[in-house]
C-alpha cells in the first residue's frame, strides 16, 4: 500500500516538475518577444523619426517662404498661419516619435533583464547563493559584478 503512494508521490511530481518546465518555456518564449517588439519599434521610430525630421526642414522652408509672400504683398495671413500650423503638426509628431523611440530603448533594455542603475548585472540573495553552492559546484558562475564573494 505504501508503495503505490510513493509511486503517486513520484508521479504528481513529475507532473509538476513537467508543469514548471513548460511554465519557464512560456516565460522565455514571452521575455524573446518583448525584446523582439521593442527592438522593432526601435527600427521603425528611427525610420519615423529621420523622415519628420526632414519634413520639419521642409515644413520651417514653407512657413518662412509663406511669411515672405505675405510681408511682400503676395499672399494674406492666412496661409502663413497655415504654414505655421503644419510646422507645428510635423514638429509636434517629432516629438512624440523621439519620446517613443526612447521609451522603446526602455522597453527594451528591460526586457533584456536591465534594471535602473544603468548596468547589466543578476543578483541573487546570499541565502540563495550559498544553497545554490551547497548543491552543486559553481565555480565563479554565481560571482556578479558589484557583489562580494561569498566563502564558499
Amino acid at each position: 500500500m505504501t508503495v503505490h503512494l510513493i509511486v503517486n508521490q513520484v508521479r504528481v511530481q513529475d507532473a509538476l516538475f513537467q508543469q514548471a518546465v513548460l511554465n519557464y518555456q512560456v516565460k522565455v518564449l514571452s521575455a524573446q518577444q518583448e525584446v523582439e517588439d521593442a527592438l522593432s519599434d526601435i527600427v521603425g521610430y528611427r525610420e519615423a523619426a529621420h523622415s519628420l525630421h526632414d519634413a520639419r526642414t521642409a515644413a520651417r522652408r514653407s512657413t518662412a517662404l509663406a511669411l515672405e509672400r505675405y510681408k511682400a504683398g503676395e499672399s494674406d495671413f492666412t496661409t502663413v498661419t497655415a504654414a505655421y500650423q503644419a510646422q507645428l503638426q510635423v514638429e509636434d509628431g517629432l516629438t512624440q516619435t523621439q519620446g517613443n523611440l526612447l521609451q522603446s530603448f526602455v522597453s527594451a533594455y528591460r526586457a533584456l533583464g536591465g534594471g535602473w542603475d544603468g548596468k547589466l548585472t543578476a543578483s541573487l540573495s546570499d541565502d540563495i547563493t550559498r544553497q545554490m553552492r551547497a548543491r552543486t559546484d559553481w565555480g565563479d558562475a554565481l560571482v556578479f559584478p558589484n557583489q562580494q564573494r561569498l566563502a564558499q
